[in-house]
């Protein structure tokens, strides 16, 4: 019975020592802090809908950083998660105007599309260098200008008249500016051609003359015709390389939202809501120095469907419009999208 009992002891002895080794092993066995996948993804998205690209862009490079190396259970399915949100992102801030960063999401979309299994996906490499063909056409655009000296003089004296126009508008009496106006954008016309900065401008002062003068559908008559030397407003165009259409396409942007500001003056509604969108559409797709004709359009947009009786609609944008405006230190469209804001809350609550 004794050596039972020292035999039974022994035998204890040796079972708690085996569960203590193994419990020490698990303890000193490395412990994974590898970050979740899934997590950093859904962290992404928050951070991109919040407009903090930065933090957006950051944890999806983390996320990159963790994928389960080749050939390893969960590769593809992370791969499938992290791809598309990629893209957005890398969209998002090519609209920004952060080519770089843009470009940098790109590449990382690029080094897993090979793995994607999603079905219909978009390609990452044929959106980079779509991007980057935008971009360079952009600012061909914005450097066309004479660089002579005196096409320097000739541009700044014609800026300076179209400034001191507008300037006049808000004091003078508007019947004697008709003819000036009309004047200046014929040598605007002429010197400048439509798709220019200078005759966005002066046609925009011109327009509010003749709304003062009740002489809308004037401006409305002067803007159609004159659009109609510029290439059809297609997105299509950007893919073309055709620097001439692509030049065109930029230039609609202003002066679709512009015809649909003066549309909504002579109660074309309908016209005004569709140039409205267009404008947006167009300015959208572009991104980069195109976010302030963006913010206009939208404000543009949004009047007309305040116009047009869609209150809860225009709220909408008008609320989304607010924060751009300032951005881009729109003062006086700020000011007007925050007085719509006021009074349309204000016709809702019947206060």
């Amino acid at each position: 019975m004794d050596g039972y009992l020292i035999s039974s002891l022994k035998v204890s002895k040796i079972c708690l020592l085996s569960s203590a080794l193994v419990l020490f092993a698990a303890g000193c066995a490395p412990v994974s802090n590898k970050p979740d996948i899934s997590k950093l993804i859904k962290s992404s998205i928050e951070a991109r809908a919040a407009g903090h690209e930065d933090l957006a862009a950051n944890d999806l490079k983390e996320a990159y950083e963790n994928l389960p190396a080749s050939g390893t259970p969960g590769r593809v399915e992370a791969i499938n998660q992290l791809y598309v949100p990629t893209l957005d992102l890398a969209a998002d801030l090519r609209k920004s105007g952060r080519l770089s960063l843009s470009n940098t999401m790109y590449d990382k979309a690029i080094e897993i599309e090979s793995e994607c299994t999603i079905g219909g996906r978009a390609s990452a490499k044929h959106l980079k260098r779509e991007t980057e063909e935008v971009f360079e056409a952009e600012e061909r655009i914005i450097t066309t200008a004479g660089t002579s000296s005196a096409e320097k003089a000739r541009t700044k004296a014609l800026q300076h008249e179209t400034e001191s126009l507008e300037r006049r508008v808000l004091t003078d009496d508007p019947k004697p500016l008709e003819a000036e106006a009309l004047k200046h954008l014929d040598v605007i016309r002429n010197s400048f051609g439509i798709a220019s900065f200078q005759y966005v401008d002066a046609v925009r002062v011109t327009g509010e003359v003749l709304v003062k003068l009740n002489k809308a559908q004037s401006a409305v008559r002067i803007l159609e015709v004159d659009s109609r030397q510029l290439s059809e407003p297609k997105l299509e165009i950007m893919k073309t390389g055709d620097i001439d259409a692509v030049q065109d396409l930029y230039f609609q942007i202003p002066l679709k939202s512009e015809l649909a500001y003066l549309q909504i003056k002579t109660g074309q509604l309908d016209e005004a809501e569709k140039n409205a969108r267009k404008s947006c559409e167009l300015a959208k797709y572009v991104g980069g120095t195109m976010k302030s004709r963006l913010a206009v359009a939208q404000l543009t947009l949004a009047s007309v469907l305040n116009v047009k009786g869609d209150k809860e609609g225009a709220l909408r944008l008008l609320k989304e419009t607010l924060p751009l405006l300032k951005e881009e230190k729109l003062g006086k469209d700020s000011e007007r999208c925050k007085m719509m804001v006021e009074q349309i809350e204000k016709a809702q609550t019947g206060k």
